[in-house]
């Protein structure tokens, strides 16, 4: 606040120095770098709660055929699900979310395979899937696709904390 005259019946004191342009861009700046990560980490986990949805509920047939299991039939894939935030610049974070698991490009993209496909869970148990052509449920990108709004929104209001 910039006061150049006091008004009448004001008191004595001086007024606060007015910060110059410079100064004012500086601190906003300043807080919007800071904001940026916390940002990007918020993102992060609306991403994965929101994959998560998907992975439960999102894969029910809407043709009359019997729906499709969820996603989570021995939790593995379900809990290796995470964002990963990483700064790429002075002011530029990235947000990867994904499965570190192998098998879950397979039940994200389908596939089509003769044999088998053998994959080992949390506790060490091992499983063989079914051969043939598997459907897809591309729940990283289902799920992420759903959130773009509550994204949008969430980074909108931590970077306006920063003004």
């Amino acid at each position: 606040l910039h006061l150049s005259e006091m008004e009448e019946g004001a008191t004595n004191e001086t007024p606060t120095p007015c910060l110059n342009d410079e100064e004012r861009f500086n601190n906003v700046l300043k807080n919007v770098r800071a904001n940026t990560k916390e940002a990007a980490e918020a993102a992060g986990e609306i991403a994965v709660d929101s994959v998560h949805k998907e992975m439960l509920y999102g894969y029910h047939d809407l043709h009359g055929r019997p729906p499709h299991t969820e996603i989570a039939d021995t939790d593995a894939l379900y809990d290796s699900i995470s964002a990963d935030v990483k700064k790429v610049s002075q002011n530029a974070y990235t947000v990867s979310v994904g499965t570190p698991l192998k098998y879950g490009k397979y039940v994200h993209d389908g596939y089509d395979q003769p044999a088998g496909l053998k994959f080992q869970d949390k506790d060490g148990n091992w499983y063989t899937t079914k051969g043939g052509h598997i459907q897809g449920r591309p729940f990283l990108r289902d799920g992420i696709m759903n959130a773009s709004d509550e994204l949008y929104d969430a980074l909108g209001e931590r970077w306006k904390e920063g003004l």
